[in-house]
């Protein structure tokens, strides 16, 4: 089966002992209350979940911890709706410089690691957040951050992807569903770990985007010509 070389290096190249799957969910800073911060950083972290696999791909640890947040006393309609979480949940929860000390201190018991997020934005967050908080950033913080994947444009890549797939569609490719609620900073970090374990099984991989592709009705041989035609709503109860 012909593929580009760039995908060889991207399931070889760089082998780590551990690979960490974080996840943050988000709670707008007030603009009204603290309208200098919000220019720093719009959002603040109230949750952190994340799971970390060995070198044979299984999970072997996690984390979560909620967050209280400084720059507002609410938690945003939108937020709650999405996520469940209530500023009841939060009231007695620690600050996020507390939580990131625990897990930086999680991470760094793992010490030759690579952190992978679905998506930029969870790396954004973090420096954004750090900056408005006015930690200081040390080595393992300069660790962290140089050793981060977003592996939402990674596995856009392995696929041939045209635009950013959501976590969920981009696990119906390989036959997955959905494993617990969205939105749950675990859930989503476990159920990135578990496409990443999937997409390091290469033949099996393969198979699956290309059985997926099948049945979306496109019968161009190409693996990763997987465009926006898919209909993953469909493709969702085929999969079942």
């Amino acid at each position: 089966m012909d593929y580009d070389v760039s995908f060889e290096k991207i399931w070889y190249d760089n082998f780590v002992m551990y690979s960490i799957f974080v996840d943050f969910e988000m709670q707008p800073v007030s603009t009204e209350s603290f309208p200098e911060e919000y220019k720093i950083c719009h959002t603040e972290i109230i949750e952190v979940g994340a799971v970390v696999l060995n070198d044979k791909n299984k999970e072997i640890s996690s984390f979560k911890r909620y967050v209280r947040p400084r720059y507002s006393d609410y938690i945003d309609d939108h937020i709650k709706d999405l996520t469940g979480i209530t500023i009841k949940r939060l009231k007695g929860a620690p600050y996020f410089e507390k939580v990131f000390e625990e897990f930086r201190e999680w991470c760094n018991h793992y010490r030759d690691y690579t952190i992978y997020a679905w998506s930029n934005n969870d790396k954004v967050q973090l420096k954004k957040e750090m900056e408005l908080k006015k930690m200081e950033k040390g080595q393992d913080e300069d660790y962290m951050l140089t050793n981060w994947v977003d592996f939402q444009k990674e596995y856009g890549k392995l696929v041939g992807a045209h635009y950013s797939l959501s976590l969920e569609k981009a696990l119906y490719m390989v036959g997955e569903l959905f494993d617990g609620k969205a939105h749950d900073a675990l859930y989503d970090a476990r159920n990135t770990a578990t496409l990443f374990a999937k997409s390091r099984d290469k033949e099996n991989f393969l198979k699956e985007v290309k059985r997926i592709k099948e049945m979306a009705g496109n019968e161009e041989p190409t693996t990763y010509a997987i465009g926006s035609s898919i209909d993953f709503d469909t493709l969702k109860e085929k999969i079942k």
